[in-house]
């Protein structure tokens, strides 16, 4: 390329960075270093980040926190190739003043260190790191298997992990497991494995979660009870669902959304009207979805099957709006709604409870 003529950009170099990278020419990499600077893409965080990942694997650690500490601009990947780097030589002292400097670190940046204490052999702080972790991925479940001594965290945060990667059947799996081995559940605990059951409609395995909840004297606050609901209304106990809710002290939007949602998508449409009303005279306001053409005020006759795939009911719902609507649009909103706020609904409990809960 340089013989013909060409000069390379700032996409070349990382391209000839890696393949020196992967073939052990450290030497080569010096070179194309050069070049580099003659370029004038000293500074480009990318092939910065490449140099770095090239040093670091050549043992050359010294060059690599030179140009790691000249670099104005780091990004994600320089910091992980540093961390990388140094947990490759079992420089876990070095690795943690990187990591510990990170203001943004990603699930790279805490593998890394998760498995770098676990190959030195410290467990407990890898642990450590693994319960504080706020992102998992299954790739975690390695190290979880490996640990001596699982408190009720870190089963939680395995749970967490299955549920959010739609893995419902590992989640129950592992339910099993720590009920073998005596660990009780915890608020954390039931909101993943009731998000499952819903998931999966495994009603038996719901209500021994809700034999569990009451045995703990958990408190089936807005979060858990939220979780019971649907779970019950998805396993096609729409009665449960209605006695969970009822039994509810405090019922946020979500509550309310989920057993509205509930009862429409089982057809008891009167029963979707008068929850809807009784939702605004407690005060609780409607958020967008429910204000738009998804609400309720359905007549019976959409219900009938000869009419409801082709009768158009007016609805108007004291908000302003007279949309037009079949109850197949209306069971697809509901739906779709629902799935949803109930992965958001998964988002704020991973993020909010399983962090803070103590062992």
């Amino acid at each position: 390329m340089l013989q013909s003529g060409l000069k390379p950009d700032h996409m070349t170099y990382p391209f000839v960075i890696k393949a020196c990278n992967e073939s052990s020419m450290t030497w080569f990499g010096l070179l194309v270093r050069t070049h580099v600077v003659k370029s004038g893409f000293e500074c480009d965080s990318y092939i910065v980040s490449s140099l770095i990942h090239l040093y670091a694997n050549g043992k050359d650690l010294g060059a690599a926190k030179q140009l790691f500490n000249l670099c104005s601009d780091r990004d994600v990947v320089s910091w992980n190739a540093m961390i990388d780097g140094y947990v490759k030589r079992g420089e876990m002292g070095h690795a943690w003043m990187v990591f510990d400097r990170m203001v943004c670190r990603d699930v790279i940046s805490w593998n890394s260190m998760i498995n770098g204490y676990a190959i030195v052999g410290k467990i407990d702080k890898a642990k450590k790191l693994f319960d504080e972790m706020p992102e998992r991925n299954l790739d975690a479940f390695g190290l979880f298997s490996e640990m001596p001594g699982r408190d009720v965290v870190s089963w939680n945060s395995m749970l967490a992990c299955y549920a959010q990667c739609g893995k419902p059947n590992e989640a129950l799996t592992l339910c099993d497991q720590m009920r073998a081995v005596g660990v009780k559940p915890t608020e954390a605990t039931v909101v993943s494995l009731l998000s499952a059951c819903a998931h999966l409609g495994a009603l038996e395995k719901g209500l021994y979660l809700h034999t569990c909840i009451n045995d703990n004297r958990i408190e089936v606050n807005s979060i858990v009870g939220t979780a019971l609901v649907d779970m019950y209304a998805k396993c096609g106990k729409i009665s449960l669902a209605t006695q969970v809710f009822n039994a509810m002290e405090s019922k946020d939007v979500l509550a309310w959304n989920t057993i509205i949602a509930g009862m429409a998508i089982h057809g008891h449409v009167k029963e979707a009207q008068q929850l809807f009303k009784e939702m605004k005279e407690a005060g609780v306001e409607p958020n967008e979805p429910y204000s738009r053409e998804s609400q309720l005020k359905y007549q019976d006759a959409c219900l009938s099957s000869k009419r409801s795939t082709s009768k158009k009911t007016p609805l108007k719902i004291g908000l302003g709006i007279s949309p037009y609507c079949h109850l197949s649009s209306i069971l697809f909103t509901f739906q779709t709604y629902l799935l949803k706020e109930y992965l958001h609904f998964i988002t704020i409990v991973h993020f909010q409870f399983f962090q803070k809960w103590p062992a």
